[in-house]
């Protein structure tokens, strides 16, 4: 799908997201990434989402999509296409991982991202201590907030604790989550469990990168403030 196409998708059908991107298939490889170490469990969960039946489930996968002359191509599917390959269905359509990038704002307007929580309550699921801002000009039309605050590195070691603090919230809450691979998985189980999940990643950093107030969300540091205390 196209990056339109998804976020139409996901206003008009009520649909959750989790996305799919260079640092889920590392693990999916057996690789770490910077912000989360590889994980047998993690890495299974992955693949189980990936191969997953989604016709009875109300969610939207989404993968990147690019031309091989593009960076993400040279650099990571002509590289990785076959050990990936067995993981993806001809028969299933996926959405654009690229929604929570710089070229979404270029092909959808603000508003557009805004209509998804317009007058909803919402949980954020991320790190206080970590990229995501809450208090975004994106979200100012949000009706009420709560933030469920988890580590910004190696989210996936506390994730039966996310997953049960999650599930103590209105089930009409509306979940979006910042977390790296462990929103990936959240997002299905939340979905599973009848909530409404986004997995929204570098959504107001790419919007501040194609504002021009940041080079890119890669180059803010993994922890911004001071690690909660435990």
């Amino acid at each position: 799908m196209s990056i339109r196409d998804t976020l139409d998708c996901l206003r008009d059908f009520n649909k959750s997201i989790t996305r799919f991107g260079d640092g889920e298939f590392e693990l999916i490889m057996s690789n770490s990434i910077p912000f989360q170490k590889y994980d047998d469990l993690l890495s299974s969960r992955l693949k189980e989402i990936l191969k997953y039946d989604k016709s009875d489930l109300d969610i939207l996968i989404c993968i990147p999509f690019c031309d091989v002359e593009s960076d993400f191509g040279k650099q990571f599917w002509l590289r990785n296409f076959e050990k990936l390959s067995p993981y993806f269905s001809s028969d299933l359509l996926y959405g654009n991982a690229s929604i929570s990038r710089l070229p979404a704002f270029f092909e959808c307007s603000v508003d557009n991202f805004k209509e998804l929580w317009d007058k909803r309550d919402v949980v954020f699921v991320t790190s206080t201590s970590g990229r995501m801002d809450m208090n975004h000009e994106l979200f100012d039309n949000i009706s009420t907030y709560s933030i469920i605050d988890i580590p910004a590195i190696n989210a996936f070691d506390e994730y039966d604790f996310i997953l049960e603090e999650c599930l103590k919230q209105c089930s009409t809450s509306l979940f979006l989550l910042a977390c790296g691979p462990t929103a990936t998985i959240l997002a299905f189980d939340l979905t599973k469990l009848g909530y409404h999940a986004l997995d929204i990643g570098h959504l107001s950093n790419s919007y501040d990168q194609y504002l021009g107030k940041i080079f890119s969300p890669e180059k803010l540091p993994l922890v911004i403030k001071n690690q909660r205390e435990n």
